[in-house]
């Protein structure tokens, strides 16, 4: 994401990025280091390009983990709306999954009603 986001925040000039980044790193095992500095440049690159931006959490790998705290951090350092509780508990209902670690239609459309519903309760639609 960090190597394909300032392309295409060029090319499409959004208004709003909605984050949701850091899943395969979780699940490669890649650090918080390394996964939270992605997670800064992709923030600054999308604020620098004029977008607002909405980080969305991804649980840690355990049965009950909602966003990891590193979400929280990066929400507050840079004055994000946050939603660090969405994925984790969709995860948790098999019938929003179409394998261990993606959504099916419905799960999807179930985060995307979350996010708009978030978006409007601060004002952001």
């Amino acid at each position: 994401g960090r190597a394909r986001l300032p392309a295409l925040l060029a090319e499409h000039r959004p208004a709003l990025v909605i984050l949701l980044e850091g899943g395969n790193d979780m699940l490669r095992g890649s650090g918080e280091g390394a996964l939270k500095a992605n997670l800064a440049a992709m923030i600054e690159a999308a604020q620098g390009s004029g977008a607002q931006v909405l980080l969305v959490g991804v649980p840690r790998k355990s049965l009950f983990a909602d966003g990891a705290p590193l979400y929280e951090e990066l929400a507050d350092q840079y004055g994000l709306v946050l939603d660090n509780d969405s994925i984790g508990e969709l995860l948790r209902d098999p019938a929003l999954k179409s394998d261990a670690v993606h959504f099916n239609a419905e799960g999807y459309r179930t985060l995307a009603q979350r996010l708009h519903r978030l978006l409007q309760e601060r004002g952001a639609l």
